[in-house]
């Protein structure tokens, strides 16, 4: 309805009275006023040459296209014309620009200039179209005029290839005549399908040096939905013909740069904290840091003195449109502290029941004896234990060397384990010098 009123505002549809009006002039003995013109709806365009320049003298014929047989020019003055561009054909002026205003129906457009041919994928319009389903504003047509009697060779090459934001990209166009030699002339690059369309800036008119003329064009955004389009215009020379081509581009995401410096050595028990967890990324986000062993999180959490313990981070980016997610690892080694240390692991499980092995650790001196008590969650039961003394079953269990274990050197260690009923999940373990 918008569309129709701007073209009754711009005298672009016209209708006659009819109906009541007509009724009364036949019973007043008048002639009947005439019938209704039909809607007319706007057809305009330009003519551009190989360079994208405007280009005048071209004859522009509008054709209508029957149902059967072969297009025809529509005649001027033809109804199917407004009474505003009676005239076809029509010729650019200066300004390369062609129109009218027509009623509903098939037509296309035929472009025509002395010493001219058209340009390969060069015109915008598809022929035949239908009016009034689809307005045609502002169509273009694109002509080579340079006399050329050849056709070259037209390639468009992309480095680097996959495209990357933020990144800078190099479109590469390389232009051959039939005996191989390079071409002379221009090229021009546009960021759209039509190579007729805007140009990338600074590359309107990029002279061929040994036949190749380069863009470089750094993209701003990642590709989100369908991959896009540059597309090239070679001018022509005095020997070949201007032609054109294109080539998708799909904008791939970027990878942050993740820094994660090895941390010192700490000290058992000391808690991971910033001190170690501490990665930084060249670009706004957030870490989530977890013990590689376990999976749980990492701040605050106490590992047993060992080396070569592998700490894991994850950046999300705050722009994940553009950034992918990263991860980045480092070992850790935690040395023996004072008194001792325990680590409880299941060893193997089956349904109702496990069998958990924990290790002891001594600190920094050598121990004679050692106590860890385990804590153990309700359902969860010692059926049996060996390479030590267990003072309970189920609760909180004193669990104390036999003659045979209870001397450690400083930093080395000594196992036990027990066979219980249950998952054997939740079960914790300390250590304390006996």
């Amino acid at each position: 309805m918008a569309t129709a009123q701007a073209a009754r505002s711009r005298g672009w549809l016209r209708r006659g009275t009819a109906g009541l009006a007509g009724l009364i002039a036949i019973l007043a003995g008048l002639p009947a006023p005439a019938a209704a013109a039909p809607p007319y709806y706007p057809l305009t365009g330009v003519v551009e040459d190989s360079t994208a320049a405007p280009l005048a003298g071209a004859v522009v014929t509008l054709m209508a296209v029957p149902a059967l047989g072969l297009p025809q020019p529509v005649p001027p003055g033809s109804p199917l014309l407004g009474p505003d561009t009676p005239n076809n054909p029509v010729v650019t002026g200066v300004d390369g620009r062609f129109g009218w205003s027509a009623s509903a129906g098939n037509y296309q457009i035929a472009v025509s200039r002395p010493g001219c041919v058209p340009i390969p994928g060069a015109d915008s319009a598809s022929n035949p179209f239908p009016l009034p389903q689809t307005y045609q504003h502002d169509l273009v047509f694109g002509r080579d005029c340079s006399g050329g009697a050849l056709d070259p060779a037209l390639s468009l090459a992309t480095t680097p290839s996959p495209v990357v934001v933020f990144q800078p990209t190099t479109f590469t166009a390389t232009v051959s005549r039939p005996d191989g030699s390079s071409a002379t002339g221009s090229v021009r690059f546009a960021d759209v399908d039509d190579p007729l369309g805007e140009a990338i800036p600074g590359c309107e008119r990029v002279p061929l040096v040994s036949g190749s003329g380069s863009c470089h064009v750094t993209y701003q955004h990642a590709t989100q939905d369908e991959a896009g389009f540059v597309s090239v215009l070679y001018s022509g020379d005095s020997t070949v013909h201007a032609t054109s081509t294109r080539t998708s581009v799909f904008v791939q995401q970027a990878d942050p740069v993740v820094t994660w410096p090895t941390p010192a050595p700490i000290r058992y028990p000391t808690p991971l904290g910033p001190a170690q967890l501490d990665a930084v990324a060249n670009v706004p986000g957030t870490f989530t840091y977890t013990v590689h062993a376990t999976g749980k999180p990492a701040p605050g959490a106490v590992l047993s003195a060992g080396t070569g313990q592998q700490l894991d981070a994850r950046f999300t980016p705050a722009d994940p449109a553009d950034y992918r997610s990263a991860t980045a690892h480092v070992a850790i080694t935690v040395l023996p502290g004072p008194g001792c240390a325990a680590a409880y692991v299941v060893s193997s499980q089956w349904p109702g029941g496990f069998v958990s092995t924990v290790t002891v650790t001594a600190g920094d001196q050598a121990l004679t004896g050692w106590r860890v008590t385990l804590t153990l969650p309700g359902g969860v039961r010692i059926v049996k234990s060996w390479d030590t003394q267990v003072s309970g079953t189920s609760g909180v269990v004193q669990a104390v060397n036999l003659y045979y274990n209870g001397r450690i050197a400083a930093g080395k260690r000594t196992t036990f384990g027990f066979q219980g009923s249950g998952d054997g999940s939740g079960v914790t373990a300390s250590c304390t010098p006996n």
